[in-house]
Parts: structure tokens; C-alpha cells; sequence
């Protein structure tokens, strides 16, 4: 899955999937665009890749600005060349009983799961139209079954999986594939800044994960590799689920 040569565009690559999906795509030649809305941090993964011998440059962001994303972009492909491939993996979420929930946590989940990919997909499709390019859209198994204390991330999510079939069926005859990496299982994700309400049943905490063991962003980022390679060129308007069986649980 050689991508020497090839432009790609990661949206929260200082999360913990962004980032390994950010140093494996660098590590079968794509040259990446870094974009989070912590510059410090995307600037930590361009370093990463950087210092293994690859090519990288961090770009900033806010989460659900327009402006803002659009700006990203455009420095990104005036300074790197035309990307080929966008890959969302921003995300953010916290739990907590929907009455207790407070407005600006629920308008954030929405528009660091939802809007900003679809602004990040807006801004880029006139250069992936250019290229015969492809979007990866990370998306959580919360999107494909219910979670409790997390109505506002399942609905963001759910949203990502109807908008990855949307696109893929808007560009099916115009040369552009669109899909979905659904997970679940991280054990590195499920932090206690999460806020986890006090006497939430442990059994809704462990169908959060994988009974296969803790799933690597490592592997995810594999899939996301083979979804952006020819190997994949049939494939659009997938949800494919790295999640060890949690969603189908």
C-alpha cells in the first residue's frame, strides 16, 4: 500500500486514533496535513512523523468554524499540493445523565463529531473531485447501537454514519469513495474525564469493550490505510467495524 507521493488531510490528528492513523499513513509514504484544534498537539504528531523520516506539517483549527476549517485547508493544500485524501478523526464526548447535561458539552459533542467532518469533507471535495480522491470518516459503534448516558455522542454519531452514505451515494458517479471505520473497545479511551455518572452499572461500561481484548488505534489504523489504497477502489459507502465485536454484542 505504497502512498509516496500522494497529499492527505487528518482532522484531529492529536486525538489517539489521529495520531496513529497520522504516523501510519506517513509510514507508507502519504505526506499529511496535521489538522487538530490543539496546535501544540497536532504539531507533537507532525513532529512524530517527521522525526521517522516522513513529511508532515501541522495546521490548526476550531471545531465546527467554517472559516476557520476552510482557512485550514486551503494553507494546508497551497503549502503540501492537492490532498487525495481526507481522514476525520475528531471526536469528543462525555457522559453523563441528559438532564444533568449542560448545553455547551452537548453543542460541542455535535460539532466536533458531526460538523466539523462535514465542513472538513465541504472544504476538501473540490481538490479530492481533482484527484479521483477519498474520504475515511471515524466514527464510533455508538453510532450503530445505543449507549446509555450518551444520547447527544450516539446521535453525533449515527449522524457520521448517515453522512458517510449520503456522500458516497452524492460522488458514487463522480470519482470520489466515501466510508466509515466504526469503533469501540479503546481501553485508553474510557478515561474518567469521560464523566462517567456516579452509580452507573459496570455492565454498560463493559459493553464498551471489546471481549477480544483491547483493540489498538494501531489496528485502526490499518483498516483506514487499506480503505485510502487501490486494494479498496470498490469500496464506498462502507461502515466497516474494528470495535472486537462490541457493536454486534
Amino acid at each position: 500500500m505504497n502512498l509516496s507521493g500522494k497529499i492527505g488531510i487528518i482532522t484531529g490528528a492529536a486525538t489517539t486514533l489521529g495520531r496513529a492513523i497520522s504516523l501510519s499513513l506517513a509510514k507508507s509514504g502519504l505526506a499529511v496535513a496535521c489538522l487538530d484544534s490543539n496546535l501544540s498537539e497536532g504539531e507533537l504528531t507532525a513532529s512524530l512523523i517527521v522525526n521517522s523520516g516522513g513529511s508532515a506539517l501541522p495546521f490548526s483549527y476550531e471545531s465546527g468554524n467554517e472559516e476557520s476549517i476552510d482557512n485550514a485547508i486551503k494553507d494546508a493544500s497551497d503549502k503540501m499540493g492537492t490532498p487525495s485524501i481526507l481522514c476525520n478523526a475528531e471526536d469528543y464526548g462525555r457522559y453523563s445523565h441528559t438532564t444533568d447535561q449542560d448545553a455547551s458539552v452537548l453543542n460541542k459533542i455535535i460539532s466536533s463529531n458531526l460538523v466539523t467532518p462535514l465542513l472538513a469533507t465541504k472544504a476538501a471535495m473540490p481538490h479530492l473531485l481533482a484527484t479521483g480522491g477519498t474520504v475515511v470518516n471515524v466514527v464510533s459503534s455508538a453510532g450503530l447501537r445505543a449507549v446509555p448516558f450518551a444520547a447527544a455522542y450516539c446521535a453525533s454519531q449515527a449522524g457520521l454514519v448517515m453522512m458517510t452514505k449520503s456522500l458516497a451515494l452524492e460522488y458514487l458517479e463522480r470519482g470520489v469513495r466515501v466510508n466509515a471505520i466504526a469503533v469501540s473497545g479503546i481501553d485508553s479511551l474510557f478515561t474518567p474525564e469521560k464523566g462517567f455518572p456516579a452509580g452507573m452499572a459496570p455492565k454498560w461500561l463493559e459493553q464498551m469493550k471489546s471481549p477480544l481484548g483491547e483493540i489498538k488505534a494501531e489496528y485502526i489504523a490499518e483498516t483506514v490505510k487499506f480503505l485510502v489504497s487501490e486494494n479498496a477502489k470498490f469500496i464506498t459507502g462502507a461502515v466497516i467495524s474494528v470495535d472486537g465485536g462490541v457493536s454486534v454484542q
